[in-house]
């Protein structure tokens, strides 16, 4: 299993479970995760961010009311604040030191649980990665995504401690991680919008020397005239004007 086949399948089932009104089956999660052979520590860690995003697993919970904006509609993205309200860090806790100790059990230093230690992991550095994402958030992309993208980032990371020797180095691996996760995200909107603004700029040329030598031929133009017109090829040409609703 690669990081980003997980990723997606990831991406994938907290979109079912939305659409499932924050539930998945125990069947659902296997449908998703099985062909992954993930051990029970990144399953365990799977379902901790899961639960931490307000979705319940193998049983289906009592409904509870649900969220509502001004307008009396249900909230798209209540589950989403139902999340950052979860991982809200309790006043008087010195977050170095709980970082510090956990580190050390999650690193086997202390002779106790490190697979609990790591579950513990995931949820003291979650409000660090809505901390990070808010200062990616003028890029664009939206910081349910950002969050979402380190959050997958923490838990690869916390399952990938065995390569840390110092509990000092636990918060610079994965904050490392999780800020290479959400550069990832931009780029690949970025990428996005680029590809987009690219075909919005052939397809507008298109169409005006359409138009053009519509007028100038008294006909409509051959792919092969506004190929030699616009210096696109003529496969480029013709994806343009098969799209729906095009008019010369």
């Amino acid at each position: 299993m690669t990081e980003a086949d997980y990723r997606e399948k990831l991406k994938l089932a907290l979109r079912a479970a939305h659409e499932n009104q924050n539930f998945l089956s125990d069947s659902d999660f296997e449908g998703f995760f099985g062909g992954f052979s993930l051990s029970d520590e990144q399953i365990e860690h799977t379902k901790a961010y899961f639960k931490e995003m307000g979705i319940s697993i193998g049983k289906r919970p009592a409904k509870k009311k649900e969220g509502r904006d001004r307008t009396g509609r249900p909230e798209k993205n209540s589950y989403f604040e139902h999340f950052l309200n979860s991982i809200k860090r309790k006043p008087g806790i010195d977050e170095k030191e709980l970082k510090s100790k956990t580190g050390r059990r999650a690193l086997g230093l202390d002779q106790e649980d490190a697979k609990q230690a790591r579950y513990e992991l995931i949820e003291i550095y979650m409000p660090d990665v809505v901390a990070i994402a808010r200062l990616y958030v003028y890029h664009g992309v939206p910081l349910e995504e950002l969050v979402q993208e380190g959050n997958i980032a923490l838990i690869t990371g916390v399952s990938l401690l065995d390569s840390v020797d110092d509990p000092e180095d636990i918060e610079g691996f994965l904050g490392k991680m999780i800020m290479d996760a959400m550069d990832r995200a931009i780029s690949i909107d970025n990428d996005y919008h680029s590809q987009t603004r690219d075909f919005l700029s052939r397809l507008n040329r298109i169409r005006e020397s359409s138009l053009s030598l519509k007028e100038e031929l008294g006909r409509d133009a051959t792919p092969l005239e506004l190929s030699l017109e616009t210096g696109f090829t003529e496969d480029e040409i013709i994806s343009v004007i098969e799209m729906p609703g095009w008019e010369s």
